[in-house]
């Protein structure tokens, strides 16, 4: 969990490579009794295993197990 100020980004990223990117603004606001937002769809067997919170407009860099490395252009 992280705390935010509502105009961030979100980055979730997977064990299988997936990853997503949204705007904090496009999360409906809950409250406390429930169960939470889907931030991303899993396929069977994969995990979350990164998340983190960026300004907007900041840069990615994907870095693989394999030692490769992409950035969006």
């Amino acid at each position: 969990m992280r705390l935010t100020d509502g105009e961030q980004e979100v980055i979730l990223s997977t064990r299988m490579g997936q990853a997503i990117r949204f705007r904090e603004g496009e999360v409906r606001p809950m409250g406390r009794g429930a169960g939470g937002v889907r931030g991303i769809s899993l396929e069977e067997g994969d995990s979350i295993v990164g998340l983190d919170v960026v300004s907007p407009g900041a840069t990615l860099l994907d870095v693989a197990s394999a030692a490769t490395a992409s950035a969006p252009r």
